[in-house]
Formats: structure tokens, sequence, C-alpha cells
């Protein structure tokens, strides 16, 4: 830091300096010869200011006005000197340049390199992931199957868990679940890296027969699932249906509303002297129903409608074959609709022809046999005849 200049030695020169200024002023308006008889006061007043001793007065001893103005322009002054060099001490602050992208320049040979790179490093994670057991299966999900079990259809997939992805075959796969009779269609993807999908639609279970104890079930395709025994749920089971009645029976469930078909408990196939084509019908709530296995599927759905007009206390027989009546409970009528009900049902004339005719068929059959084995034992006896002779 530089020393503090003296107040006094300051002071004394601002004065000075004044007076030069003031001096040189007059100079230049009074002309040459003024200026000199000013020079020659001046120098005879100088002394008596010089002295300090006609006047009794120091320099210490001037006027309030003038100590306060030169003071204060000390102050500025010294104040002036201290901020130059504050400012001198800081560091320039640089301005902030925006941010420009470097322009690169796109040739045929930079794009032939970089092209080359890429395919480099794609080639070597194919080449990594085909070799390495990332790329075994690692995950199979079912979905979409209620009937058929997720074992049953791992085992037609002719792949596990551990095979290499690119080497499974998924159409190979979707043609042996496609053979299950319950499958309606399937789909069998690949999930990369390293998962299977399997997804599948079943037909839907509309029915259920008895089978030595067990229940097997009845699709909406007039298929039965012999060797998946079921408990029955949400559909009735078919008592003594074969061929035709069958069909025909399953047809119409799948007009019945799902929430009527769910009261049903079973269906019995009870031909009489006057129809051939009548059933009996057992409702959850104890009611039930006679009709014609032709026709009865939409008229099953007015069930909830009827029971309301014949009223919840009242149980009987509803028969809706024909028109549509109630037989109560102990009437002759009711007694006579369920008599036999539980027997097996005579068989329609169509199945007595279809029988008939395969006996004759048969018959052809076993006299073409007997003629064939004569005209061979004829054939032998005369190459023998010939032989002895």
């Amino acid at each position: 830091m530089p020393k503090e200049p003296d107040i006094n030695d300051m002071r004394e020169k601002l004065r000075r300096q004044k007076k030069e200024k003031n001096q040189s002023l007059e100079s230049r308006l009074l002309g040459s010869e003024k200026s000199e008889a000013d020079e020659k006061d001046n120098q005879t007043e100088l002394p008596e200011e010089n002295s300090g001793e006609g006047s009794g007065k120091t320099s210490e001893q001037e006027s309030p006005e003038a100590l306060s103005d030169d003071s204060v322009i000390i102050e500025n002054h010294y104040d002036y000197d201290k901020n130059t060099e504050a400012e001198s001490n800081k560091t320039p602050v640089k301005e902030k340049q925006p941010f420009k992208m470097p322009k690169i320049k796109i040739t045929p040979a930079k794009i032939i390199t970089a092209s080359a790179v890429v395919f480099i490093i794609i080639l070597g994670v194919l080449i990594w992931y085909t070799a390495s057991s990332a790329s075994n299966v690692k995950q199979i999900t079912f979905s979409g199957n209620h009937v058929i079990t997720d074992e049953e259809l791992s085992g037609r997939l002719q792949f596990e868990e551990g095979d290499k992805m690119f080497s499974i075959n998924t159409t190979r796969a979707e043609e042996n679940i496609a053979l299950l009779p319950v499958i309606v269609d399937v789909t069998v993807e690949r999930e990369w890296w390293n998962s299977v999908h399997v997804s599948v639609n079943e037909y839907n279970i509309i029915a259920y027969i008895e089978n030595e104890g067990t229940f097997n079930p009845v699709m909406n395709n007039a298929r039965v699932l012999r060797g998946y025994p079921v408990s029955p749920s949400n559909g009735p089971i078919l008592y003594q249906f074969e061929g035709e009645e069958f069909e025909n029976v399953i047809d119409e469930m799948e007009n019945i509303n799902t929430d009527i078909l769910a009261r049903i408990s079973e269906i019995h196939y009870s031909p009489s002297e006057n129809s051939n084509t009548r059933i009996h019908i057992f409702m959850n709530d104890g009611q039930e129903v006679v009709a014609d296995y032709r026709d009865f599927g939409e008229k099953m759905n007015h069930y909830i409608g009827m029971k309301e007009e014949i009223g919840e206390d009242n149980t009987g027989i509803i028969d809706i074959e024909i028109g549509s009546s109630f037989l109560p409970y102990g009437s002759s009528e009711a007694e006579d609709v369920k008599r036999g009900i539980y027997e097996e049902p005579v068989q329609a004339e169509y199945i007595d022809s279809i029988n008939s005719s395969l006996v004759g068929v048969k018959d052809t059959l076993n006299q073409m046999g007997q003629d064939s084995e004569s005209s061979s034992e004829n054939e032998n006896e005369g190459e023998n005849s010939n032989s002895s002779e």
C-alpha cells in the first residue's frame, strides 16, 4: 500500500494551482501589460501572505469555508486513489461466449468407416448371444387354458427350458397343441431375449356326462373330453343322450342365457309313446321342466318369468313341450310324466334302421368270405387230383 500524503502539503499545492490558473486567465483577458502589472502586485503581496507576521494569520487559521473546500477535494482525491488501486487489483471477468457445435464434415469414407464399426459391434453381440447361455430358454408361460394343464401343454411343445431360442420350432409346437380336441386355436411366440409364451383358446364347457363314477366335460362343439375328469360346475349333467339327440341338445343349450344355464342341474332324454324328442329337466331350485330338445333353448330363457307367475311356494312340473302349462306335484298328470324317467329310453326309429343296415352289410361280408373260402378249397382239390394222376 502507498504511504498516505500530508494534508497540509496537499492544501498548499492546491492553493498554488488555483492562483496559477487565475493568473493565466487574467493575462489572457487584460493583455500583456496588465498581466505584467498584476505580476508586480502579486510579487509585492506574496511576501506579506507568506510571512504571516503583518496579518497575524497562519496557514492553519484560514476561513472554515476554505478549509472545508480543500478537505473535500483532498478526501475525494484520496478516495479516488484507493478506488483506482482496488480496481487495478481485481481480475478481469471474461464474458461467456455461446456454445457452438463444431461442424463435422461428412465424407463417404467416414460413412463407410462408421457403418463398418456398427456392423462389427452387432456381429460381435450376435456371436456372444448365440454362443453364451443368454440365448437359452429360461421361462415358458401359459395363458387361456382352463381344462388342459400347463404340464400337458408343455409336453407337446417338444422343447423345454435350457434349449436355444433360435433352435425351437414354434410352428410344430402349435400343430401339436392344436390336435387336442379342446383347443380352438393356439399361438406360440418367442419373447426376446429368453422367454416363450403359449396362448391358447379353448372351447367352452357347456355340460357334463357321467362315466363310471366320474364326469367328463362336454364342449360347445358337441365333443366329449373323455380323458379329463372334472367336477361339474355351471352346467347340467346329461343322461342317455346319443347321436342326433346329443348334438341337438348341445346346439339348443348354446341359446340359453348363462345365468339360466347355471340353474339347470340335470337333463334326461325321456321319449314317450307320443314324442321321441321329449326331455326332462331338473332345476337347482327343485322345479322340473318338460320340453322338446329341438327348441327348448329360447323357451328356457323365460324360466324366471314362468317361475314368478307360478309362485315361489308352488312346485311341480312346467310343461313347455308344446304349449305352456303347470303340473303340480301329486297330480295324475305329473305322475304320468315322471313315470319311467330314469329308465333307458326306447331307441328311435332311425337307430333301428341303421342297425338293420349294418346287419345286412355284415351278412353280405360274411357271405363273400364264405364264397372265397369255398373257391380256394376247390382249387386246392383240383391241384391235388392232377398231382395224383
